[in-house]
């Protein structure tokens, strides 16, 4: 990742262009609630707010005039949320964001006014802190080591850097981000195949291959509060796995990620060593805790994590 300056000044644009908000959610209306509250605050006023519902119906007080509430007909995944809002949305720009958050009163304004002025990116995100520790990074941006499949997060950052309101380039942006909807509809956003655990990483790879030149960053001085805890008891879900689907595409996606990304050396490194490694080591940790189906989710998920990798060396 690297440092680099911005080059606008804060209330200095021609205009706002317009913001279409989208926010996927599911059975977490106090949550939702708090997070349009937090955006009805901003300081940046042109927007209009996308709500995506993929659970049970949500009360009234989410409908008004610039609030639109799509719902599906049933659980169809982040992926296949994200794009429906997207291809609703009238915005020059598109901010995603996930309904357990809360948004600093100029994020949007510091995330539209640097793609504005930098015509190099073609998407942005804040610097996401924990809602219960706002003095805490939890995110400013990520990759994935496409040799061993392994995502990699910034998550710390020198403060003397964080003070000098600079962008971090990086190369995958998640949770919180805002992205031209120009690139967005023509790559044809989310792919619902992919469904969860590097839906993003896959977006930002697509256009960044019809658009080589251009990349994407963190804004450091917006700010984004993402209501996560700090710590969790549970070593399995501190490790992000509370259900059998995420168990699935965590091990699945590193197949389509490295087939579709990587190099030769990089699929032969993931398929040769690293698959074999993690189905050991997390089929040991499962059977420890004894989810069972989790280790069955798991033994799937590499199966098919297989099948993708090897129909690209073909």
């Amino acid at each position: 990742m690297a440092i680099f300056e911005q080059n606008y000044q804060q209330n200095n644009m021609p205009e706002e262009p317009k913001i279409s908000i989208v926010i996927p959610t599911k059975n977490r209306q106090d949550h939702l609630k708090r997070l349009l509250a937090s955006v009805q605050k901003s300081a940046y006023k042109n927007y209009e707010i996308i709500i995506v519902n993929d659970g049970d119906e949500i009360s009234p007080f989410s409908k008004s005039s610039h609030i639109h509430v799509l719902q599906n007909n049933s659980n169809q995944g982040l992926a296949f949320s994200r794009t429906r809002g997207a291809k609703k949305a009238k915005g020059e720009y598109v901010l995603f964001i996930d309904d357990d958050n809360v948004v600093d009163k100029n994020m949007l304004e510091m995330l539209a006014n640097s793609l504005t002025s930098n015509s190099t990116l073609f998407a942005v995100g804040p610097a996401t802190y924990y809602f219960s520790n706002k003095n805490k990074i939890w995110f400013l941006g990520s990759s994935i080591n496409l040799r061993t499949s392994i995502p990699i997060f910034k998550r710390k950052y020198e403060r003397r850097e964080l003070q000098k309101g600079n962008l971090l380039q990086t190369e995958n942006l998640h949770n919180c981000f805002m992205v031209y909807k120009k690139y967005g509809d023509e790559v044809g956003w989310f792919d619902p195949f992919v469904f969860m655990n590097g839906t993003e990483f896959d977006l930002f790879q697509r256009i960044k291959k019809k658009h080589p030149t251009k990349y994407l960053a963190t804004v450091i001085n917006a700010k984004c509060y993402h209501d996560v805890p700090e710590f969790h008891k549970d070593l399995l879900r501190s490790m992000g796995f509370d259900n059998k689907e995420r168990v699935y595409y965590f091990q699945r996606n590193r197949g389509l990620h490295v087939g579709r990304y990587g190099r030769m050396l990089d699929k032969l490194s993931l398929l040769i060593v690293f698959y074999p490694l993690f189905l050991i080591v997390y089929s040991l940790l499962f059977l420890y805790y004894r989810r069972g189906d989790f280790f069955l989710a798991h033994s799937r998920a590499t199966f098919d994590g297989y099948k993708i990798l090897l129909k690209t060396l073909v």
